[in-house]
């Protein structure tokens, strides 16, 4: 790739959001990607003098843009587990290539505790903002003032733009609290409905959707267990059924080349919600329709059973039941702050599910705090004797951003934790 020659334009800037994945054996994370579509279009609504925005999956296209283009004023990653050291080799090359471009990060993989956000920055010291929690919010005030301060980046760190955590030249590392949530999702622009997104409906990605956000459990391995989350915002039942039907189309043509035919649900607890069930409706119709989606990726709610069953039945065989009880034993259940959700509704399931001749799952985690083999053991027979269709079991996986990850979590429960090789 040749160095950049750009002359910058500050007032105007160019700007490229990154959602990358692996290609080499497979494509790792085959999602179409959604989020950072929000995120474009959100900030091209609050900004419109702003060029419009470039998103990018696959590395090579990203590579081509470079060589073609040269670089942008600003280029943003979202940092997820299985993508942070493709991003962060990205952004080396970027900043090596192009000094003056403004490297962002935001997403889940970044820890919950000060001091341990404060040694991430500084060993990962080529980010220049590391976007925390929701992005849309704090992202178009760290343009706005990346604009309004011709992109004096010492100036805009010490403005303290909410959710906007960064590194002063002398080291200072400043952590502004989280900015608001956006609680009336409708606000952002539908990035399939604009056409963002239609470059990705390739055969190969799964289109994917999001009816609410945020998870009412406070589940300590998961990103979403932490207390900023716990409210559910949710977007209008209008642009879920538009979008639905924009995607439906599109899909029945690559079911006709020989693509995919599928569809992953972001949510948390899809079915346990009244307003779930007139998603169900409208997936009914795509279904009649265009013949899409043939199966769904969600994890269904973890309560509210009778309605979760009804949502599957709306559906038919393209859902499948997740009673994903993770550990059975109290004392886990305890310690992984699991005990506000029914184990049992989650195990009577598995029964409801076989009567209205619907497939079901569950899932179970080894190494759990507090986890012992009996204990383990006893989980999964009565799992099976519950008569769940499959079952899987994982090892406990310590994510960037949960609860589980903190230092005070790992040495209280004793956690000795290693590295292994991930799957695809």
């Amino acid at each position: 790739m040749k160095e950049s020659d750009k002359n910058f334009s500050y007032s105007k800037p160019q700007i490229w959001i990154c959602d990358l994945t692996y290609t080499q054996q497979t494509v790792a994370s085959d999602t179409i990607p959604m989020a950072i579509g929000c995120l474009a279009t959100y900030t091209e609504k609050q900004l419109p003098w702003l060029n419009p925005i470039k998103i990018f999956k696959y590395p090579q296209k990203l590579c081509d843009t470079i060589e073609k283009e040269g670089f942008p004023e600003v280029m943003c990653f979202a940092n997820y587990i299985w993508n942070f050291n493709l991003s962060y080799e990205f952004a080396k090359f970027v900043k090596k290539k192009s000094p003056n471009t403004i490297i962002v990060f935001g997403g889940p993989n970044y820890p919950v505790v000060e001091k341990e956000q404060i040694d991430w920055l500084k060993k990962n010291n080529l980010i220049d903002f590391y976007i925390v929690k929701e992005g849309e919010i704090p992202f178009v005030k760290l343009i706005e003032q990346l604009v309004s301060k011709k992109f004096q980046l010492e100036d805009v760190k010490k403005s303290k733009v909410p959710s906007a955590h960064c590194v002063l030249n002398d080291g200072t590392v400043i952590l502004t609290p989280p900015a608001e949530r956006i609680k009336h999702l409708s606000e952002i622009p539908s990035p399939y409905l604009d056409g963002r997104l239609d470059e990705f409906f390739d055969g190969t990605l799964m289109p994917l959707v999001q009816t609410n956000r945020g998870c009412p459990f406070t589940c300590t391995f998961c990103v979403e267990g932490v207390g900023y989350y716990n409210k559910i915002n949710k977007y209008c039942h209008e642009k879920i059924s538009l979008e639905l039907d924009y995607i439906g189309k599109k899909m029945k043509s690559i079911r006709e080349k020989g693509g995919r035919n599928d569809l992953f649900i972001a949510d948390s607890n899809f079915g346990m919600y009244k307003e779930d069930l007139d998603v169900a409706r409208e997936l009914a119709k795509t279904q009649k329709k265009y013949g899409w989606p043939n199966y769904i990726n969600v994890a269904t709610g973890k309560n509210v059973k009778h309605r979760i069953l009804e949502t599957s039945k709306i559906i038919g065989g393209a859902l499948r039941l997740s009673g994903s009880v993770q550990s059975l034993d109290p004392k886990v259940q305890e310690n992984i702050k699991r005990k506000n959700i029914s184990a049992e509704g989650l195990m009577d399931l598995a029964l409801s599910a076989s009567e209205i001749g619907a497939n079901s799952y569950s899932e179970i985690i080894l190494g759990l705090p507090g986890d012992s083999k009996k204990a383990h053991f006893n989980t999964i027979k009565t799992v099976i004797e519950a008569g769940f269709n499959s079952l899987y079991l994982f090892q406990l996986m310590i994510l960037p951003g949960s609860e589980m990850s903190t230092l005070e979590s790992v040495e209280k429960y004793g956690m000795d934790i290693k590295y292994r090789i991930l799957p695809r």
